[in-house]
């Protein structure tokens, strides 16, 4: 960082799922590697309906750690990686205390040395949001190649190019807007980027767990990559249906263009012609039926009630601020502070 400039204030939020010994190592890697003068952090942990129990991490010394507050929001259930992050990130919109939010994995694949870069980028661009481009990965080669599939069906589904996960640096007056939008609650990196915000890249290294195993693989790839696409099932819906319209039209032509082939040239083969308009129409039922299908799926799902983050939060959360740590204490979820001892 640029020496004599002022702390960044950013929020961290960041899902566990009994994960706990590597969010210690993360918590204290980044206490190695920042100062006060650097960043100052407010940690929010998303317990995302772990089996074991957890205790609060080791945040530095008072006044020397870059990390100023820690807390744990105990969800009520498991949800999942992403629904846990909206949570998370709509109790940070709350605060009036930071710049910016931080979403990162608490795994150690989403290295705690590229925040300075993308703090760098931050500050520079205060009004977009700052993604990290894995430009190297380190799964197996088989994952790698159901990733490139993956991006694959998502350009030609949608149109768009994902390149990058949820380890981002989103401003405050992008994220009061953010937690509005229903399809958070499925993919924060799909809404990120329909929501036309300002986007910069910045490239970097995929890192290596600090315990424990990966939990993605080609199922959990699969589940993934729908829970993206399923942000523009709309797009999705439509280009289906013009694409079953020119499958109805280029059949139409087709039937026209034997049809005149069998009445204006002798060389039609008898019953030839009529087997291959019957082929068509089955075509054209099958084409319309999907359309007609399509578009009341589409009009119906408008209709269905949407799960919005910022209003539904708290049907999914145990305790809000089950536990709190800052330094030079401990602040219960009532918010009253009590003197460590």
């Amino acid at each position: 960082m640029t020496e004599g400039a002022t702390s960044f204030r950013l929020g961290l939020v960041t899902p566990v799922f009994n994960d706990w010994e590597s969010l210690s190592i993360l918590l204290r890697r980044i206490t190695e590697l920042y100062c006060r003068e650097d960043i100052t952090l407010s940690v929010v942990a998303i317990d995302d309906g772990s089996t074991r129990g957890s205790e609060a991490p080791d945040i530095g010394e008072p006044g020397l750690s870059c990390i100023s507050r820690f807390e744990v929001v105990r969800l009520a259930t498991n949800l999942g990686h992403q629904r846990a992050i909206a949570i998370g990130l709509v109790q940070l919109a709350a605060r009036s205390d930071i710049e910016a939010v931080l979403v990162m994995d608490s795994d150690g694949e989403d290295r705690p040395e590229e925040i300075e870069a993308l703090v760098k980028a931050a500050r520079a661009n205060p009004e977009a949001v700052i993604l990290a481009e894995r430009s190297k990965r380190s799964e197996s080669p088989g994952f790698r190649l159901g990733y490139m599939v993956y991006k694959l069906l998502f350009r030609l589904l949608t149109g768009q190019r994902v390149s990058f996960g949820n380890f981002m640096i989103i401003p405050k007056a992008v994220l009061t807007g953010l937690i509005s939008i229903a399809t958070l609650w499925n993919n924060l990196p799909a809404t990120i980027i329909r929501s036309c915000h300002h986007l910069v890249t910045i490239p970097t290294i995929r890192g290596e767990r600090y315990a424990g195993e990966s939990k993605m693989n080609l199922v959990a790839l699969a589940i993934h990559g729908l829970s993206v696409i399923s942000v523009y099932v709309d797009v999705i819906f439509v280009r289906l249906l013009l694409g079953s319209a020119a499958v109805i039209v280029a059949a139409i032509i087709a039937i026209l263009f034997f049809v005149g082939y069998k009445l204006f040239t002798d060389l039609a083969t008898p019953g030839w012609t009529t087997t291959v308009i019957s082929t068509f129409i089955i075509v054209i039922l099958q084409a319309s039926v999907f359309m007609v299908g399509t578009t009341l799926m589409l009009l119906g799902g408008r209709s269905n009630y949407t799960i919005v983050p910022a209003l539904d939060w708290r049907r999914y959360v145990e305790s809000p601020a089950a536990s709190s740590v800052e330094q030079g204490g401990i602040v219960p979820a009532s918010g009253e502070e009590k003197t460590a001892k």
